[in-house]
């Protein structure tokens, strides 16, 4: 799974938005720690969606469900507006919601798993499945003595 840097789009605008609730909620955030929150609260979500929502079709969880992962201290039906409205998941009307370009977001274990499981990705894409390494061999070529 890719983290999240502070200065990509989807941070900086889901930021501005995040900002706004809180200070309406009567929380005032500084740019910076509002990039921090916000980050990690994005890794929560595809940390989350990895490991419960591998094709990214997080919709078949609740808004509450999603909430309490992220551990969102607001109500739930605003985060997922929020995300929706930043661009960050997608109405979808088979899954209600998925995560926005999940597909190209998921790291090797998330591609490995639906491909083994024979379906795409909620954005209809498909896996990638990548051979995997041993892990003996890894093992081995990471404990090899230098060359000298």
């Amino acid at each position: 799974m890719n983290h999240v840097s502070r200065n990509h789009p989807y941070v900086v605008n889901f930021c501005l938005t995040v900002r706004e609730h809180l200070a309406r909620q009567g929380t005032e955030l500084t740019e910076g720690v509002a990039r921090h929150f916000v980050a990690g609260l994005l890794d929560a979500l595809w940390e989350f969606t990895s490991l419960y929502a591998p094709a990214g079709d997080v919709g078949r969880f609740s808004d509450a469900d999603l909430a309490t992962a992220v551990e969102w201290p607001h109500e739930a039906g605003e985060l997922v507006e929020m995300l929706v409205a930043a661009g960050l998941l997608l109405r979808s009307e088979p899954h209600r919601l998925i995560v926005a370009d999940w597909s190209q977001r998921a790291d090797a274990a998330c591609h490995q798993f639906v491909a083994d499981q024979g379906i795409a990705f909620a954005d209809g894409e498909p896996a990638n499945r990548k051979p995997r390494r041993s892990s003996k061999a890894g093992r081995q070529s990471s404990m090899a003595a230098p060359a000298v």
